[in-house]
């Protein structure tokens, strides 16, 4: 496959069901728009690399829509060679899957593929069998979110997680950032299922809610905990972890609401002791 230099490709893609077939996008950096569809067929808006060599770009703006209506997979932005370098500030992403197939907004599909998440509005949409996830990591390297927003519209017979880990992924994953809506659709929101040592790092404040934490990392293979993020956007996720999976949280613990509330009110009965 040659690399596309200065253009984007758009194509519509109709194959039968057996068939494994990708209508694939090489990119370059810019703002530019495409649009690609298919029944029955795997299908990716954006290639950012094949097997044979590096592949990497900066999106700015534009955007990305993903449409498949049969029993393929549709992925927004598929990284597919070792060392592959994904960098998005603007623009908006939109996947569709309205069959049996997954939909995902970003796959890191090889080692050392990367992914720098700055900006952009990401919207997945599964009204089929299939699951929607919003990262989707195969191997290892780094994917660093710091903004986004990120939207989410799925059925009640579909399954998914904002990150899903395979069997043999072990990336750092950093989140400082981004506004994640519609979660309480997922049966997990953050799942680092791997065996060969996946590890996030949360960063913001936190209320630990129905976890254990010990020196800031999470001790719980199941859980919900909710806070802000350094941009100053809040969260509320659940966990599914394995046992080789290490989720840090970075930053200051702060007491759930109610507890406050306790904290409030024995300080004030101490007060009017002391005054008596």
């Amino acid at each position: 496959m040659k690399k596309i230099n200065r253009h984007f490709l758009a194509c519509t893609v109709a194959a039968a069901a057996t068939t494994s077939s990708y209508a694939a996008v090489l990119v370059t950096d810019g703002p530019s728009s495409i649009d690609v569809s298919a029944n029955d067929a795997n299908i990716n808006g954006y290639l950012s690399a094949d097997d044979t060599g590096t592949r990497s770009f900066t999106q700015t703006g534009g955007s990305v829509t993903v449409t498949n209506t049969g029993s393929g997979n549709a992925v927004g932005i598929f990284s597919n060679s070792p060392g592959s370098a994904v960098s998005i500030s603007g623009g908006t992403f939109t996947v569709i899957e309205s069959g049996v197939g997954d939909s995902t907004l970003l796959r890191q599909n090889d080692h050392g593929d990367s992914f720098n998440i700055t900006g952009g509005i990401f919207t997945g949409t599964e009204s089929g069998d299939g699951g929607l996830y919003g990262v989707r990591f195969i191997r290892n390297g780094p994917i660093n979110i710091s903004g986004g927003t990120w939207n989410f519209e799925q059925d009640d017979s579909s399954v998914g997680a904002l990150f899903m880990g395979g069997s043999n992924a072990a990336p750092t994953i950093n989140l400082s950032g981004g506004l994640f809506n519609d979660l309480d659709q997922f049966d997990t929101h953050i799942n680092l299922e791997a065996n060969a040592g996946s590890s996030m790092n949360i960063y913001g404040d936190y209320n630990i809610g129905t976890l254990n934490i010990v020196g800031g990392e999470i001790q719980d293979l199941t859980g919900m905990i909710s806070g802000t993020l350094d941009d100053g956007s809040a969260y509320s996720f659940e966990f599914k972890q394995s046992a080789a999976g290490q989720i840090n949280m970075i930053g200051t613990a702060v007491p759930e609401p109610s507890s406050a509330a306790l904290i409030g009110l024995g300080g004030l009965a101490l007060i009017l002791r002391r005054r008596k």
